[in-house]
């Protein structure tokens, strides 16, 4: 009871702080304020709470958010703190582990890549690579493989995700990673079932994608990425870095279990840079979605031109990814989302690209999932968004995070 107490009596600190680092760059007037009253309740299974009682219910210790309105960020709001039991409020501009909206930024510089004819969707990747080679890792080393697979998750690529390191451990190199050799705790990434036959969610493929930039570029995938995707999007605080150097990690959040304790350590360390390895904030991730949506209808000077965006945005016949984010709906309805699960972080993010709305809901917690969908969920209500997929509690979800 006294836990529950303190938690309650956190958490609504934590809401007159949320309004105390409302960003000075946001007025909160029209949309901005809309935000603000729209979260003043949300419904989290089947009870309609404010947010700082859902944060305390759920161990959530802190929750970032943007909305986006007519393509552009309409405001930004952050409740909770950097950590549970301490005083440092959460701000819009807390770096938050992305996890997997990670292969949706990664996703984008490959097709970057494409666009400028350095790579191809659809040719053998075994071939391009130069430091490791999946035919090693295949039962049918003669059966070609593509870009385009490994994207939309269709590659028959096993590794759904990767667990991180505690922060002073040794960390495996890329192919290390590829060949689960020491340092590296996870298995060998390989083949398990024949490319292009099924969807099946995978972080080993979005690896063997990072070493085929590599190879191909011959540089650094956190350092092509900055070039290609994060700069042109205006995501000036985002980061492929691992692990954060100090002056970073002054600025991240901790991660938290279900039970709302901090992980030892503050977080895990993911060297799986195109599959877990961003550190963002909502507000750039923001900025991604509206890249995308511009892309898709057009814009000039957009981070894409209008056929990648719109390949990514393309499902295969046998999947639910397009090339790496999920797709929705047609027309008016037409929507792309990402979740992402780390060690002591999950978020969501999703973009309407025919009608300029969107969000990124980030969590510094376990348990934060539901609550971002609650959030989501409110945010699609008060600003008309087009319909979603609805599940019988009320909430919608992609097929995995």
């Amino acid at each position: 009871m006294k836990r529950i107490t303190q938690s309650l009596l956190l958490a609504l600190v934590g809401s007159v702080m949320m309004l105390l680092f409302w960003p000075a760059s946001v007025t909160p007037t029209g949309a901005a304020q809309q935000l603000r009253q729209a979260l003043e309740q949300v419904q989290l299974d089947g009870a309609t709470l404010t947010l700082p009682q859902a944060m305390a219910r759920d161990h959530v210790p802190g929750i970032s958010i943007a909305l986006i309105d007519d393509y552009q960020i309409a405001g930004t709001l952050a409740d909770g703190y950097k950590q549970s039991g301490q005083s440092e409020p959460i701000t819009p501009h807390t770096l938050i582990q992305a996890a997997s909206l990670s292969k949706s930024v990664a996703a984008a510089t490959a097709m970057k890549l494409v666009q400028l004819k350095r790579m191809s969707l659809d040719d053998d990747v075994d071939r391009e690579l130069k430091s490791w080679h999946l035919s090693e890792y295949s039962p049918d080393p003669q059966r070609k493989l593509t870009l385009r697979e490994l994207l939309n998750m269709t590659a028959g690529i096993n590794l759904s995700g990767f667990s991180g390191y505690p922060p002073n451990q040794p960390l495996p190199t890329l192919v290390e990673i590829l060949n689960g050799q020491p340092p590296a705790t996870s298995a060998p990434i390989q083949a398990v079932a024949p490319p292009g036959q099924r969807y099946a969610y995978s972080g080993g493929g979005y690896e063997i994608m990072e070493q085929l930039i590599e190879d191909i570029t011959g540089r650094r995938f956190a350092d092509i990425t900055k070039e290609l995707i994060l700069r042109p999007a205006g995501m000036r605080h985002s980061y492929f870095v691992q692990p954060l150097p100090p002056q970073l990690a002054k600025q991240a959040a901790c991660g938290h279990l279900e039970d709302g304790q901090p992980l030892e350590g503050q977080w895990r360390v993911f060297p799986e840079l195109a599959a877990a390895g961003l550190w963002s904030t909502p507000a750039d991730l923001a900025r991604f979605v509206i890249a995308m949506m511009n892309a898709y209808r057009g814009t000039s000077g957009a981070m894409l031109d209008q056929a990648s965006a719109t390949e990514m945005l393309t499902l295969p016949d046998n999947g639910f990814y397009g090339l790496g984010l999920v797709v929705r709906g047609t027309g008016r309805t037409l929507h792309f989302l990402k979740q992402g699960h780390n060690a002591g972080y999950q978020n969501w993010m999703i973009g309407f690209p025919n009608t300029g709305q969107g969000a990124v809901v980030m969590t510094n917690s376990d348990a934060g999932s539901p609550l971002a969908q609650a959030v989501v969920n409110a945010l699609a209500q008060a600003f008309a968004w087009p319909p979603l997929e609805q599940l019988e509690d009320g909430m919608f979800t992609s097929p995995h995070p």
